[in-house]
């Protein structure tokens, strides 16, 4: 069998070094052992719940093979997911494993099972250094997950759980990619609370952030699953929506209008009336985030500015002349 020294360790330690997310982890690692190390076939089980492993393999182990040694290891109760249907082989022989533990309160998990079956004809040597193997990968799979929390965090509000300004520029980017790619529409709503400041100089900041957290909430509830809401800072939201001409905007910005105004924030016996101002832009060839969230952010003053504007915004949803004045359309591109 091929890889009976260090060189399948120095592959694999050179190859997780560009992996950033534990997906690339874990199929850095089936790739590099079923390149080095031949006449095996090899599984990677990496635990995902307490009681469920997530298993990247080579295909020709077969879902009951992995599921025996699964057993083996953790017990009955342990249940695999497997992205890929697996064909069993009857020419592979009895496996060798390799576990990385941690222990939380006292208590020692499997976090980690590589697993290596023989083809036919072949041994599984016993310098394969599994153990080595398994922490290189273990410490792998730890930077990658410390690497997706890093950027989980660098994208979501604190306050509300929903994407940040730099989360919602990058979804803003691909969408507009994407719309251009595909010649669909995309618009995007500026939101800004109103009378932000007099909620915060009158309860206090506390019940400015439940405020801005209703808020969120609402607009999140009342928008479609693939549009996505964000908070650019203080009281100002994004909203983008995908596949929505100027009427499809003008009606999504008079659905949260009407839903934030009947949410209820009490304060003791006292309700804080939420209201919220909107404005939209559509987008055109050629514009980047910043300028559709600029438009958008205009239209929104120009309604901010006229009580009436945003009331006709509610009441005559078809008005073309609400949409000329509400809806920023895109400037023609050359």
């Amino acid at each position: 069998m091929r890889g009976t020294n260090n060189s399948h360790l120095v592959s694999l330690a050179l190859r997780l070094v560009n992996a950033r997310t534990p997906e690339e982890v874990l199929a850095e690692a089936r790739d590099v052992l079923s390149e080095e190390v031949g006449g095996a076939v090899w599984a990677i089980y990496d635990r995902i719940t307490p009681q469920c492993f997530r298993v990247t393999t080579q295909t020709g182990i077969g879902y009951d093979s992995l599921q025996e040694l699964m057993t083996l290891v953790c017990g009955l109760d342990a249940r695999l997911v497997i992205d890929d249907d697996l064909i069993g082989s009857a020419s592979l022989g009895t496996p060798c494993w390799q576990v990385s533990t941690s222990q939380d309160s006292g208590v020692l998990d499997v976090d980690l099972v590589i697993a290596a079956w023989p083809r036919l004809g072949h041994a599984v040597e016993e310098d394969l250094k599994l153990r080595e193997v398994a922490a290189l990968i273990a410490g792998a799979l730890k930077q990658a997950r410390e690497l997706d929390a890093y950027r989980v965090k660098s994208i979501f509000d604190e306050l509300t759980s929903i994407l940040n300004r730099r989360g919602i520029n990058e979804a803003l980017s691909r969408e507009q990619l994407r719309a251009e790619r595909y010649g669909t529409n995309l618009a995007v709503l500026f939101v800004d609370v109103n009378k932000f400041k007099p909620i915060n100089d009158t309860y206090g900041h506390k019940v400015g952030d439940e405020a801005l957290k209703l808020v969120a909430t609402t607009l999140q509830s009342t928008a479609r699953a693939s549009d996505v809401v964000g908070r650019i800072a203080g009281d100002e939201f994004l909203v983008i929506l995908t596949d929505v001409d100027a009427v499809g905007a003008e009606r999504a910005a008079g659905r949260m209008m009407e839903a934030v105004e009947q949410t209820s924030l009490m304060v003791g016996e006292s309700r804080v009336e939420l209201s919220i101002s909107v404005g939209a832009a559509l987008h055109g060839a050629g514009m980047g985030p910043d300028a559709l969230i600029e438009r958008a952010d205009s239209a929104m003053y120009r309604t901010k500015r006229g009580e009436s504007a945003r009331a006709e915004l509610v009441s005559s949803l078809a008005s073309r002349r609400v949409i000329d004045r509400i809806v920023e359309q895109p400037m023609q591109v050359a």
